[in-house]
């Protein structure tokens, strides 16, 4: 009888044409019945992730063979129902061969793949939806056919050598030539893009201060839908230009940044953010006025405690946190979205259940406000408070990513800060051994560690654990 190594890969697509919301209830769903399944077959070691449509397992079984293998797929099929897309991988004893069991249409199909090794055959997706036919079906991948084994050589460099003339060997015409030492920031500064984007940028922050000390102050009916088009309308600027919003926005950090502009800026990076997600048009639509409206309820908190540069006291922190009810009472009988209002009372609660106001966690915060709590938190550490200046970009992603995983939404967390660090690539920035390069290559596997190229030689952070990004120029 057969036997299998003890290492498992799953994956389970789910329908297409579901909402943010019921993608989210699908994979918490799907985790929880495989959890279950799991349990009950004495695995362990059980790791999820997420693709943006579809839950992944990765777990590990005792010894098992195929009938066990075939018992368990079945289970899971009679609990997932009808019309659903699955695959589960079992790596053999000598991890030489690969059997999978594909699920489609109701019916499993075994599959025997010979592969080089199991990391080649396991990578990207196990299984992919053949967008050309109407249809929803699936392909399997089919794994490379291994190679015929070849004499061991040394390994090629990781770069290529890069030769330096002596300036004695320079032409004549040449010696006078001096490389440009603007940084892409200073480059940008100066572009007609970023002018026209910061002076766009400028006038919505007092159309906005106006429009909603009006609704605090006065009283007046909350347009939304004028907020979000002129939201949208920056979004637009900063998409038609030749730098990404991102970067046009880290380098506005001179001034102190308000309340209304860190409302802006928050409501942009989660316009940028549900498009990295590949939310619909409207539930972008809707992040962008969760991030827009997030801390409306500061507008009810002293401006003197706000701006205060000493240490809070207890009561001044209550009273600051105070901030999510006093919002949510503004807008909790405007005709909006629900979301939006429950973007505003619990974006600082934490998947952990380390926030506040009422200490929730996991899936009992609304998705919209987990988004929000990212973006809000980002925003903060980025930009200049009345008691510090302006966090690094990189200092602040891997301060996030250290507690992403506890007090984030995983499936959020990540895709943010991965996407943000690949804004980075061309930027020009110190390092804490003097040089000065530009970031050429973002390491997935560790995302603040990209690699630099300085002058004529490459700096790859990952392996000089030493060395650090002090700034970006």
């Amino acid at each position: 009888m057969a036997q299998f190594h003890h290492i498992m890969y799953g994956q389970v697509l789910y329908e297409d044409g579901l909402s943010f919301q019921e993608l989210l209830d699908a994979d918490e769903r799907i985790r929880t019945l495989l959890q279950e399944v799991l349990s009950l077959c004495g695995a362990t070691h059980v790791d999820f992730d997420s693709q943006a449509d579809a839950t992944l397992v990765e777990c590990v079984f005792p010894q098992t063979d195929r009938e066990f293998a075939r018992d368990f797929c079945e289970t899971i099929a009679r609990r997932l129902g009808p019309g659903v897309l699955a695959r589960f991988l079992f790596l053999d004893r000598e991890l030489t061969s690969l059997r999978g069991y594909f699920l489609g249409r109701g019916k499993w199909q075994e599959q025997v793949f010979t592969i080089p090794t199991p990391k080649e055959a396991l990578s990207g997706r196990l299984i992919t939806r053949d967008r050309s036919k109407p249809s929803r079906e699936a392909r399997v991948l089919e794994a490379p056919a291994p190679e015929p084994e070849k004499k061991k050589s040394k390994p090629a460099p990781r770069f290529a050598p890069i030769s330096v003339v002596p300036a004695s060997e320079l032409p004549e015409m040449s010696k006078g030539f001096s490389f440009p030492t603007s940084s892409y920031q200073e480059k940008m500064k100066s572009s007609e893009d970023y002018q026209h984007f910061k002076q766009a940028f400028d006038e919505e922050v007092e159309n906005f201060q106006l429009k909603i000390n009006e609704v605090v102050l006065k009283n007046a009916p909350l347009e939304v839908n004028v907020l979000l088009d002129d939201a949208l309308n920056l979004v637009s600027q900063g998409q038609h230009s030749a730098y990404g919003i991102f970067d046009m926005l880290h380098s506005m950090r001179e001034n102190d940044d308000t309340t209304y502009t860190h409302c802006i800026n928050v409501g942009l990076f989660c316009n940028v953010f549900a498009g990295w997600l590949k939310l619909s048009e409207e539930e972008t639509k809707l992040a962008t006025l969760c991030g827009l409206l997030h801390d409306v309820g500061k507008l009810r908190v002293p401006e003197e405690l706000l701006k205060k540069t000493e240490a809070y006291t207890e009561e001044e922190k209550i009273a600051i946190k105070a901030h999510t009810r006093e919002g949510y009472l503004l807008v909790k009988n405007l005709d909006i979205d629900s979301h939006i209002k429950n973007a505003i009372l619990t974006h600082h609660e934490r998947c952990d259940g380390s926030g506040y106001p009422f200490g929730l966690s996991g899936f009992r915060i609304d998705p919209y406000a987990k988004m929000v709590a990212i973006a809000d938190v980002y925003d903060a550490m980025t930009s200049k408070r009345a008691y510090r200046g302006a966090m690094s970009p990189i200092q602040a992603i891997e301060m996030m990513q250290e507690e992403g995983l506890q007090k984030y939404d995983v499936r959020f967390i990540m895709i943010f800060l991965e996407n943000v660090m690949n804004t980075f690539i061309g930027n020009r920035v110190l390092l804490s051994s003097g040089e000065k390069g530009e970031i050429i290559f973002i390491n997935k596997n560790n995302i603040t560690r990209p690699t630099i190229k300085c002058q004529n030689h490459f700096v790859d952070l990952d392996e000089e654990k030493d060395i650090q990004i002090v700034s970006i120029l």
